[in-house]
């Protein structure tokens, strides 16, 4: 079958001028033909445009010739988040220096005043031919990774947050930093988050979450998303199938996800995990941290998560007692990374409310991890094997060593 006899085109309206949308908007409804997701009163910015495009993904969008400069640059963010979209210009009358470079920036097909039935008949089925040929090209890049601490006080809100905020800094797409510690959420005291809306209400907004009320939600810190868990003592049940939209949500907006857990497996913590592409299992080189590293992840193999586990050794230092490599071997999961000890370091970061310092050891071994978690490579400066402790492949080398010893 068809594209036109099968589905409802999705479509976007971007038109300031009033009466030249209204008039669209009555022509296109009556037509039958046309599903509209948003209409919008004035060309919103790049942003706007991107997480819009990237979550409803329209197949159509009318777009007004206004204000050309403007018009070209929705343009350009259009096409570079949805390859294959079709716009369809719109004006009042026959702009030919508007018309001119439409076309030239890749546009075919224009609409004006009085918007005969027959000329938009026309028009749909040629964009509906249009998508028959070229199929959108949606960037679902999003990679949701889950913090879970073997015990409390492993340091593992410290490693959610610093390896997110390295991550925001390495990508060239955003990256979001969820507090689902529900019980005792750190994050809003970590960096001192003064928004109102926290996961809970994210949740309640969760089946009809979309990207004008996703900002509401999270507080912005350069290219970092953050959503705090709220204030103690406001305990609620989330659904599993909220986390599942919120996290087919975040795929569509987010490059990477860092969720830091409470520890508790709770039933939301498990959706979480079932949703992440790996599960950081932090722990630290002390007897009673590996044992609930170990109990840990026996538990989530019995819900085929073992898999997904990946340790990382906090606090580690030349005089602790087991190696990471023993580690390795007690826990039965392997290491993604070994990070120091730096008391000072992430007690200067708490006051500041910001990340540890990222000319310091352990900053360079959260960039590290950041790297080695979204396949990226880190500057040159920050990857010398002096600066940092024993990474997965020094690791790996060592239980060679020993095993032929």
């Amino acid at each position: 079958m068809s594209l036109q006899a099968t589905t409802m085109l999705k479509t976007a309206i971007i038109c300031p001028d009033a009466h030249l949308r209204d008039q669209l908007e009555k022509k296109l409804s009556s037509t039958g033909r046309i599903n509209i997701l948003r209409v919008f009163d004035r060309y919103p910015d790049a942003l706007e445009v991107a997480r819009f495009a990237r979550v409803r993904a329209p197949q159509l969008v009318f777009l007004s010739m206004e204000t050309l400069k403007l018009t070209l640059e929705t343009l350009r963010t259009l096409e570079a988040e949805l390859p294959g979209v079709q716009v369809v210009a719109i004006h009042r009358d026959h702009n030919q220096q508007g018309l001119l470079e439409m076309v030239r920036a890749g546009v075919r097909d224009c609409l004006f005043l009085p918007f005969e039935a027959a000329e938009i008949s026309e028009v749909l089925d040629r964009v509906c031919a249009n998508l028959e040929k070229r199929r959108i090209s949606l960037h679902w890049t999003g990679s949701i990774f889950s913090f879970l601490p073997s015990k409390p006080g492993s340091g593992s809100s410290t490693i959610a947050m610093n390896t997110s905020t390295a991550m925001a800094k390495l990508l060239d797409e955003r990256v979001l930093l969820a507090d689902f510690d529900l019980t005792s959420g750190m994050m809003r005291f970590m960096l001192k988050l003064t928004q109102a809306n926290s996961v809970k209400e994210a949740a309640e907004w969760a089946p009809e979450m979309d990207e004008s009320v996703w900002p509401r939600l999270v507080t912005t810190l350069g290219n970092l998303d953050v959503l705090h868990a709220g204030p103690i003592g406001r305990p609620f049940r989330m659904e599993s199938a909220d986390m599942r939209h919120m996290a087919e949500f975040w795929s569509s907006m987010y490059g990477a996800v860092c969720v830091d857990l409470s520890g508790s497996l709770e039933q939301h913590s498990l959706d979480v995990m079932h949703e992440s592409k790996q599960i950081f299992l932090v722990c630290t080189p002390e007897t009673a941290s590996v044992h609930q590293a170990k109990e840990k992840l026996a538990y989530l193999n019995t819900l085929d998560l073992g898999e997904r586990v990946r340790l990382i050794i906090n606090r580690h230092s030349k005089n602790t007692l087991i190696s990471p490599s023993q580690i390795e071997k007690l826990v039965g999961a392997p290491v993604q990374a070994v990070l120091g000890n730096d008391y000072d370091g992430v007690q200067k970061a708490l006051q500041d409310a910001t990340a540890v310092n990222s000319a310091s050891v352990l900053g360079k071994q959260f960039a590290s991890l950041a790297a080695s978690i979204s396949g990226k490579t880190p500057a040159a400066s920050e990857s010398s094997s002096k600066q940092r402790i024993g990474w997965l492949s020094n690791i790996r080398l060592r239980t060679v060593s020993e095993a032929k010893a």
